[in-house]
C-alpha cells in the first residue's frame, strides 16, 4: 500500500476518532433526566425527610415542600402536609408580626400552593396575594419594613409568586406589576448588574448600585424578564417559544391541580426599555460568568435557572442541553455532601435552605412551571 494512502487511512482514522469523542461529550453532558442527577435529588430530599432544622417559618417549610412536589411526591407527602399545617398556622396571625422576613415566606408559600393545588387552596392564596399587595413600596419594590429602599432578593420572590399566581389564574393587578418591573428597570448599576438595595434612577438611565452580587444581577434580570412574559411584552422583544411536546419528562410542565387559565396583561411600557437593561445585564453575566460566587452560591444557582428559563422562553433558543446548566449540574454533583446536603462553609447554619436551593436547580424547577 503507498505510503500517502497510509497516512490518509490513518488521517481518517484520527478525524473519527476526534468526532466520536466529541459526541460522547455530548451525549454525556449533564440535564435533569441524567440518573446521576435525579440521584443527587432523591439524597436531597432524603436528607430534608430526615431533617430536624429548628427554622419553622412558613416560608422553610413552603420551599422544601415546593422542592418535594418538584420532585414527583404528592400532597400526602409529610413535608407537603406540614408545609400545609405551618403556613395555615402562621396565617392566622400573620398582620400581627414583623414583615422583615415575612415577604419572603409569603412568596414562598404562595408559590407552594399554586403548585400544590390552586383550586382548594384559592382562599390562602388570594390572601397571601392581598398581603403582598398592601406591603408594596411606593417605588414598587418591596423590601423591609425599616428601609426606604427596595430589596432586589425579595421583590425577585414577590414577582415569581405573581407569576405562579397569575399563571393559576389568579388576578395581579396589572399595575403593581409594571411598578414592579420600573423598579427593576430603574436600579441598574452603570455595569449592568444590580445591587441588593436598590438606588432608583430619576429616569431609566443606569445609576450606580452597592453591594452588587452574582446572586443580586441574576435575581433582577430573571425579574425583568418575568415581567415581560407578564405583561404581554413576550413577542415584542423575542421570538417566544413555549413549545413542550418535545420536551423529556424531566423538563415537562408540572400539572397544577384546579389551575385556571393563564393570566396575562398588554401593557404599554415601553418594550425598549426592557431590551436595553436586558442587554446591559445580559452583557455582565457573561462578562462575570461563574457557577460558584464566593457569596450565596447556591441561592444565585437557584436563581440563574429562573433567568435562564425566561430568557429561553423570550428570546426562542431553548435547548434539552444546556452548557449553564451542564456546568453548574457538575460542581453540584461534587459538592454534595454525604448526607445529601448542601450548605456553605461559611453559613452552617441552615443547611436546609442551600439545599433546597441546589436541588430545584438540578430539577430545572422553573421549566417544570412554564
Amino acid at each position: 500500500m503507498p505510503t500517502v494512502v497510509r497516512r490518509q487511512i490513518r488521517l481518517l482514522i484520527l478525524l473519527a476518532s476526534i468526532l466520536i469523542s466529541a459526541g460522547d461529550k455530548v451525549s454525556v453532558a449533564l440535564t435533569p433526566e441524567s440518573p446521576e442527577v435525579k440521584q443527587a435529588i432523591a439524597r436531597a430530599v432524603k436528607f430534608l425527610e430526615t431533617s430536624t432544622s429548628p427554622d419553622n417559618r412558613m416560608g422553610a417549610h413552603a420551599i422544601r415542600a415546593t422542592l418535594v412536589l418538584k420532585s414527583g411526591a404528592g400532597e400526602d407527602h409529610p413535608i407537603v402536609r406540614k408545609a400545609v399545617q405551618a403556613i395555615r398556622r402562621d396565617l392566622e396571625g400573620l398582620n400581627g408580626v414583623p414583615k422583615d422576613h415575612v415577604i419572603y415566606s409569603v412568596s414562598l408559600s404562595l408559590i407552594f400552593f399554586c403548585n400544590l393545588d390552586s383550586q382548594h387552596y384559592a382562599a390562602e392564596i388570594n390572601r397571601l396575594i392581598q398581603y403582598l399587595l398592601s406591603v408594596q413600596k411606593p417605588h414598587g419594590g418591596w423590601g423591609y419594613e425599616d428601609k426606604p429602599t427596595g430589596d432586589t432578593s425579595m421583590t425577585q420572590h414577590v414577582i415569581l409568586a405573581f407569576w405562579e399566581a397569575a399563571e393559576a389564574g389568579f388576578n395581579i393587578p396589572q399595575s403593581s406589576v409594571e411598578r414592579a418591573a420600573m423598579w427593576f428597570l430603574k436600579t441598574q448599576d452603570p455595569s449592568g448588574a444590580f445591587g441588593y438595595q436598590g438606588n432608583v434612577s430619576e429616569s431609566y438611565l443606569p445609576v450606580p448600585q452597592t453591594e452588587i452580587r452574582h446572586s443580586c444581577c441574576a435575581a433582577a434580570m430573571g425579574s425583568i424578564y418575568m415581567c415581560a412574559e407578564l405583561l404581554g411584552l413576550a413577542d415584542k422583544l423575542g421570538a417566544r417559544a413555549r413549545e413542550t411536546d418535545s420536551l423529556p419528562p424531566a423538563l415537562a410542565r408540572l400539572d397544577r391541580p384546579g389551575a385556571g387559565q393563564p393570566v396575562r396583561f398588554q401593557s404599554k411600557l415601553d418594550p425598549g426599555l426592557f431590551r436595553t437593561v436586558m442587554g446591559r445585564g445580559n452583557r455582565w453575566l457573561e462578562e462575570n460568568h461563574t457557577i460558584s460566587p464566593p457569596i450565596w452560591p447556591y441561592y444565585f444557582l437557584y436563581s440563574i435557572e429562573r433567568y435562564w428559563t425566561f430568557r429561553e422562553l423570550i428570546d426562542g433558543n431553548a435547548s434539552q442541553v444546556a452548557r449553564w446548566y451542564d456546568e453548574a449540574a457538575a460542581h453540584l454533583l461534587k459538592v454534595q455532601k454525604e448526607d445529601g446536603s448542601w450548605y456553605e462553609p461559611h453559613n452552617l447554619t441552615n443547611p436546609e435552605n442551600h439545599t433546597c436551593f441546589a436541588a430545584l436547580f438540578l430539577l430545572r424547577s422553573t421549566k417544570k412551571s412554564v
